[in-house]
């Protein structure tokens, strides 16, 4: 997928922290422009790794190798610890949307989350994906992304699922007059399993 860089001088070291999040968001703005600009002023203290438009553009401003500023005081559900920035272990990404609760998420924006995820789970591969509103504290902080997030069904767990055209066989069996082929499963291409990424649905 295609990229646009756009550095942001807001990030600091994860200081050997591994990646263990993604964290989304929406942005609370009426442009790309407009967020990308505050997440890049020194003077705002917030950025994200990404900012993905509403046409499906997606922008980084923050290496994945280095902490963007994007979680605030969190606390797991749960969990009855102190509160703490989850910077250091998680990935940010924006999508732009008012948050009004009245403007949905374009399928284009949608798909581009989903290609987006699937690149950076294949360097960190034990990410869990959260919504900010799951874990920002105290709880009703935050409410992003919006209602109108199609959060389930879009993204599955981390583990593939069995897939269900084989059962996990991997061989798809075509029955002809007289004999049965035996083909490669074309819905999982052979491996017996579904991957963790499903497509994204249009919001109704």
């Amino acid at each position: 997928m295609t990229i646009t860089q756009r550095p942001s001088p807001n990030h600091s070291s994860r200081l050997g922290r591994a990646v263990t999040l993604i964290v989304t968001h929406h942005t609370a703005s009426r442009t790309a422009e407009g967020a990308i600009r505050w997440l890049c002023d020194p003077e705002s203290r917030v950025s994200a790794h990404y900012v993905i438009a509403r046409d499906g553009a997606v922008t980084q401003l923050v290496p994945e190798n280095l902490s963007a500023w994007h979680t605030g005081p969190c606390r797991w559900p749960g969990d009855a610890g102190p509160t703490r920035s989850l910077n250091r272990e998680s990935i940010g990404i924006e999508l732009v949307n008012r948050g009004n609760g009245i403007e949905k998420f374009p399928i284009d924006q949608l798909v581009a989350l989903s290609d987006l995820m699937v690149d950076i789970r294949k360097q960190h591969p034990e990410t869990t994906i959260v919504r900010h509103r799951d874990i920002a504290w105290p709880r009703g902080r935050k409410t992003d992304p919006s209602d109108l997030f199609p959060w389930d069904g879009f993204w599955k767990p981390a583990e593939p699922t069995v897939c269900p055209t084989c059962n996990g066989s991997g061989v798809y069996r075509q029955e002809h007059d007289f004999c049965t082929e035996e083909l490669g499963c074309p819905h999982c291409e052979g491996s017996g399993k579904m991957p963790a990424s499903q497509p994204p649905k249009e919001t109704p």
